[in-house]
């Protein structure tokens, strides 16, 4: 790996490992309640909980092999099938090709509806910055399985950690 690119990974693991999912009333993302609505008498219940789709989809799952890499090219490659929160999907055979910035990867890992800002605290490269990703999946992988395989991968090569924080908006 080039040495300027593992100094960058460096501050993305740092950077990364602040990031907060914030909710702004979009209560379908998860079921899980808000940390005031949960009483204390009940400390099975303040555990967090995983996204219902997390669940469904069989929980924790890792590719069979992955390679990520910075795209210095500037060059585009759109993956085959799209990187949206919907769950239209069209079957790679376990293959898995995309070309996103680390934002557009978490987006699609933790299906992020692309139309709110539910990141904070994330660094202007893991926008900016491209990364290529091919990997490979159990040929009959889901949509819903291949994120859950990414969140894997994210956490492995970026260190991501991240958790659901409900917030108000602040009005005026």
């Amino acid at each position: 790996m080039h040495p300027k690119v593992k100094s960058k990974n460096k501050l993305l693991i740092s950077a990364a490992a602040v990031m907060t999912v914030v909710a702004l009333g979009h209560s379908d993302l998860w079921n899980a309640p808000a940390r005031a609505q949960v009483p204390r008498e009940t400390p099975s219940a303040q555990v967090e909980k995983v996204p219902a789709w997390q669940t469904a989809a069989g929980g924790k799952a890792e590719f069979e092999v992955a390679s990520v890499r910075e795209d210095l090219s500037g060059k585009f490659h759109p993956p085959p099938f799209s990187m949206d929160a919907d769950d239209g999907f069209t079957n790679t055979g376990g293959l898995f090709t995309a070309d996103l910035s680390l934002q557009g990867f978490i987006d699609f890992a933790y299906k992020l509806p692309e139309q709110y800002n539910l990141l904070s605290h994330l660094p202007d490269w893991a926008r900016k910055k491209q990364f290529e990703i091919q990997a490979r999946a159990p040929a009959n992988a889901t949509k819903d399985q291949m994120r859950l395989m990414m969140q894997s991968l994210l956490a492995e090569r970026f260190k991501l950690v991240l958790h659901y924080e409900r917030r108000r908006p602040r009005c005026w």
